[in-house]
């Protein structure tokens, strides 16, 4: 199961990238500055963007990507986070369910300008240190 972002799902997405990418060619290919123009990549030439449909399908079938990893879907509650509790707590445990813990991006609570690998290890490195720590409580 995949998430579907639903990319240039509304009319006026399809027509502005439509307009955005006439206006690039035209100003790449008028402008005096163009001396490192060899010669355009995509679509190349040959190919006028006068269909609407044909850019919706190249550019959503082929370059419409999120930027960002998808995180903070559970997030945790922030110092600054005035408008919501959050969906997890400072120990991962999700408010209201008993016995499930988070440990993913998703609880970041706002989406980091860095690659998340390695925050995504961190947090699954506190969580795995939360739970030994509530078991080692548990048993005394």
């Amino acid at each position: 199961m995949g998430i579907d972002p639903k990319f240039l799902q509304n009319p006026k997405d399809r027509i502005m990238l439509h307009d955005g990418l006439k206006l690039v060619r035209k100003l790449m290919h008028e402008s005096k500055g163009n001396s490192h123009l060899i010669i355009e990549a995509l679509p190349g030439p040959p190919f006028l963007y006068n269909s609407i449909t044909f850019v919706e399908k190249l550019y959503s079938s082929f370059f419409c990507m999120t930027f960002f990893h998808i995180c903070g879907t559970c997030r945790m509650k922030d110092d600054c986070d005035c408008l919501s509790n959050g969906v997890v707590d400072e120990e991962l445990r999700v408010h209201n369910v008993d016995s499930l813990r988070i440990a993913d991006s998703s609880v970041f609570p706002i989406i980091p300008s860095c690659p998340t690998a390695a925050l995504s290890m961190a947090v699954g490195k506190r969580a795995a240190e939360i739970v030994i720590k509530a078991e080692k409580e548990i048993k005394t």
